[in-house]
């Protein structure tokens, strides 16, 4: 009995620890912003003049990505939204479903589901004083700001670009010289050796 219940707290501590998956916040700054409600519950929340650039904290470290680089997530992803204007501020903690860029109008789409309960980490500091989107839809809002709560997604492949190819640090990407492909990684930086 004292082996089996040995070998069943070595699989089960082992079996927790292996399902922590890696997550970072993601910030992308916009201009005005505004919410309609779409037929099945969802909202479709809209953004315009997003900044080029979101920035993200990994750790101690703060860096700088192109906006382009989140149309390669996997959704769904849980998100904070906060909505500003004369009369103050509204934020809204919702999951994700899908995101579009639409670079030549500067406009970020995203369809939401609101979230009634959140028990991630990252976006805690929003979840004690959330708006419901049907409060604030059908308004427009001068500033918008998405906090997106991130999985980074370790590629299988990230030593293709060794040897032969370089890293580009700031982007966290591989430039594949042979073909002029660039491979963008959202785990740390891994220099070629």
């Amino acid at each position: 009995m004292k082996l089996f219940t040995i070998i069943l707290l070595v699989f089960l501590v082992g079996f927790c620890n292996a399902d922590e998956t890696p997550m970072f916040l993601a910030e992308v700054q916009g201009g005005s912003g505004t919410i309609v409600s779409e037929e099945d519950g969802r909202f479709a929340v809209t953004i315009e003049n997003y900044g080029r650039y979101f920035n993200t904290t990994d750790g101690n470290s703060t860096f700088s990505m192109p906006v382009e680089h989140l149309s390669t997530v996997l959704w769904p992803s849980y998100a904070a939204i906060t909505f500003a204007d004369e009369n103050g501020e509204s934020v809204s903690l919702v999951t994700v479903e899908n995101l579009s860029l639409l670079e030549e109008e500067n406009t970020l789409k995203l369809q939401v589901t609101p979230v009634s309960f959140y028990e991630g980490e990252l976006l805690t500091a929003f979840a004690e004083d959330i708006d419901g989107l049907d409060s604030i839809q059908n308004q427009s809002f001068e500033s918008t700001k998405v906090y997106f709560e991130i999985t980074r997604q370790i590629p299988e492949n990230e030593q293709l670009c060794c040897p032969g190819n370089h890293w580009l640090e700031t982007d966290r990407c591989c430039q594949n010289e042979g073909q002029g492909n660039i491979l963008c990684y959202w785990d740390r930086f891994v220099p070629c050796s």
